[in-house]
């Protein structure tokens, strides 16, 4: 097998992972409330990114080997395969979509994460401190007991 071939290879097996990252990102922002299936596709995410920086890094030795020291972009100039060409800029598009989806989920576990801590300060805060006569309390209504 070729350099060339092997190098498409790759490329091929990237951006199948890649659409399959994708595709758990968009399935963990409708389970992002329920925490047993998000961390059932957080685990599908771990074991696709194992094998991704392992195709990565077969990439990266495989292109050392056809353009050596030269960028991605300086070796497209010069590459008159359109196909190659093609599946190169596909990954990179691909690649782009996942981080944004990903940046979105962050977001979304952000917002999820302030409103459980609102919820918990709501529950749990202070009472506020009031004006009382000296020496008589002020009354204390607490929901919670936080003396365990």
């Amino acid at each position: 097998m070729l350099v060339i071939d092997a190098f498409r290879e790759v490329l091929k097996q990237e951006t199948a992972i890649i659409e399959q990252l994708i595709q758990t990102g968009e399935a963990k922002r409708t389970v992002i409330a329920d925490p047993d299936q998000l961390s059932k596709i957080i685990e599908q995410e771990r074991t696709l990114l194992a094998s991704l920086e392992e195709a990565e890094r077969e990439r990266s030795r495989l292109f050392d080997v056809l353009a050596p020291g030269k960028s991605v972009s300086e070796w497209l100039e010069t590459v008159t395969d359109a196909e190659l060409a093609d599946q190169i800029h596909d990954l990179g598009a691909k690649f782009h979509r996942l981080r944004q989806i990903n940046q979105l989920n962050q977001q979304l576990l952000q917002e999820s994460l302030n409103l459980v801590q609102y919820s918990l300060n709501l529950l749990v805060a202070e009472p506020p401190l009031t004006y009382a006569k000296p020496k008589t309390k002020a009354s204390n209504k607490q929901i919670i007991d936080r003396k365990v």
